[in-house]
């Protein structure tokens, strides 16, 4: 072994080199460049094409593959083949524009004006800098992109909900616009004559209401407070809070009827009106009511008579005649009060055996 041999594997194989070294076999890996070889690639020999440098192809195809990927972000021509002459100059003008502050000329052998005793610590420690400082800048430059992707795709998805919300709610104005149209006999042709229709419903309202009492319709319940924006955004969040909670519970409300139902639609007493139960509960299930989300313009549009609580109780006049006039027959006793007193337990009896025979007729007499 040459005296150079034994000071790159005692002095240039540190812990700290071989870290070095696997970190950038990884990236080499990671970045999928056009480095075959990598696989093949130990800390030694990995060492030795560093200490080569332009003698070893290996070196100028690692520095011309990383200096292909990095060349498009920079606007700089890139060599079409992998030689030292032709990748010398684009290279040291690359890393001038990625303000590589380390010393160019430890890059190649024969740039290098350090002694051999010097050039084995030196150069190799310089190369792996070089190969760290380009790998960060490509990874760094692919993240930046990637997060631009990323963003671009937020906001292409915010833009496509901002339309699909504004279609619905086009689609709903449209839709009551027309019940109010059919309510006072006015023709709405869709946009075309929207505001006229407007004025017109607005005026047919008016003189509605003009010819009630005094009392029919309370006032808004909102009728003098003015919310701001911050208000308005609160007031959207806890209402579509409110909305999540109350569909998830009408789910669930809803999976146990529907595992109720199937549960008694196994009984046999049931067996012969399968298609009729299943048609009932069918179009139950279609006209069961659905959780409503609330917006903030349904807020200021509630009036003060949702205040007035209706009690279901004998003080009630709404519900006082009918509670009375309905009379409860007598009801069995359940029992299950402390001093009652307790059924003695039967005694315990021997399990029968029956044979096939005799098991058989009795299920038969049960199903009887």
């Amino acid at each position: 072994m040459t005296s150079v041999q034994q000071v790159t594997d005692t002095t240039m194989l540190s812990e700290v080199d071989i870290h070095r070294i696997t970190s950038i076999l990884q990236d080499i890996s990671l970045l999928r460049l056009e480095c075959d070889w990598v696989n093949d690639q130990t800390d030694l020999s990995f060492n030795s094409i560093l200490e080569k440098a332009e003698s070893n192809f290996l070196y100028i195809e690692l520095l011309w593959s990383i200096g292909k990927e990095l060349s498009p972000y920079f606007d700089l021509q890139w060599p079409s083949e992998k030689k030292y002459e032709d990748l010398k100059s684009p290279l040291f003008e690359l890393l001038k524009k990625m303000s590589f502050t380390g010393n160019l000329q430890y890059i190649f052998n024969c740039d290098s004006n350090l002694s051999q005793g010097e050039q084995q610590d030196v150069l190799i420690r310089s190369r792996l800098s070089l190969l760290e400082f380009m790998f960060f800048q490509l990874q760094m430059i692919q993240l930046d992109l990637f997060n631009k992707e990323q963003s671009m795709e937020v906001e292409e998805q915010d833009t496509t909900m901002q339309q699909q919300s504004s279609d619905e709610l086009r689609d709903d104005l449209i839709n009551k616009i027309q019940v109010l149209s059919d309510i006072f006999q006015v023709q709405f042709n869709n946009w075309e004559n929207f505001v006229v229709i407007l004025n017109t419903i607005h005026t047919k309202i008016e003189t509605v209401l003009a010819d009630l009492p005094s009392d029919f319709m309370s006032e808004p319940f909102f009728k003098n407070t003015v919310f701001t924006d911050e208000e308005k955004k609160t007031i959207e969040e806890l209402s579509l809070i409110l909305f999540n909670d109350y569909s998830k519970r009408s789910e669930v409300l809803c999976k146990r009827l529907d595992v109720t139902l199937e549960s008694l639609l196994w009984s046999e007493k049931v067996e012969t009106k399968l298609d009729e139960l299943n048609r009932i509960i069918r179009y139950q299930r279609e006209v069961f009511p659905t959780i409503h989300h609330y917006s903030f313009q349904d807020l200021i549009c509630t009036h003060r008579d949702i205040l007035k609580i209706i009690k279901t109780s004998l003080d009630s006049k709404s519900s006082a005649q009918l509670v009375k006039n309905i009379i409860v027959g007598n009801v069995p006793d359940r029992g299950g009060r402390p001093g009652d007193k307790k059924i003695a337990m039967p005694s315990f009896h021997k399990r029968v055996e029956y044979s096939n025979q005799n098991y058989h007729n009795r299920s038969k007499k049960h199903r009887k």
